[in-house]
């Protein structure tokens, strides 16, 4: 998921409510166990390792419950579809994309 700009949604997340990210995100297939765990890890890191772990679709170091563990094998794939749904993934500039990769 290295193509996106990870630095744009991570100030969307932060600086967002979450009552009012909730009434973006959650659906039937982004649930709020979904929700949780992509707050838990926004919360736990800066900007760049959010980008990290989002492009390599990586956790960050943070517990998740039994619930959260069950959708980890999808998790990634549920968020960038929900988030490509709402319009909140844009396409990342080149030289960010690089450095990502590196």
């Amino acid at each position: 998921m290295g193509q996106y700009d990870t630095d744009s949604l991570y100030q969307f997340l932060t600086s967002t409510p979450e009552k009012g990210l909730k009434s973006i995100l959650i659906d039937k297939q982004f649930t709020e166990i979904h929700f949780n765990m992509l707050m838990k890890m926004t919360r736990s890191v800066n900007q760049d390792q959010f980008g990290v772990i989002f492009s390599k679709q990586e956790f960050s170091k943070v517990r998740f419950n039994d619930k959260e563990n069950l959708v980890k094998p999808k998790f990634w794939k549920d968020c960038e579809n929900c988030l490509n749904a709402r319009g909140l993934l844009s396409a990342a500039e080149a030289k960010k994309v690089e450095k990502i990769a590196a």
